[in-house]
């Protein structure tokens, strides 16, 4: 399974991130969300359950999303 995730677009602490799951190189999953760090990553939790139905890919790429982002708001912004 890859996770792979590419900020669209970025304002202070809102982040447009571009989501891609593949396994055996076919996309499992593709989108893109909304994502809030403040203090913590924040993230519509339920339009992902609904989208991503799988729970051990969607927990799986919800906890790599948290850190990707929490890491890229920290090179960013130094905090």
């Amino acid at each position: 399974m890859e996770f792979k995730f590419t900020i669209i677009n970025s304002t202070d602490n809102h982040y447009k991130v571009k989501i891609t799951i593949e396994k055996e190189n076919k996309v499992v999953w593709n989108d893109v969300l909304d994502v809030v760090y403040d203090g913590m990553v924040l993230l519509n939790l339920n339009y992902i359950k609904e989208q991503l139905q799988d729970a051990q890919i969607r927990m799986a790429m919800i906890s790599r999303l948290k850190k990707f982002i929490s890491e890229f708001h920290i090179r960013k912004h130094g905090q």
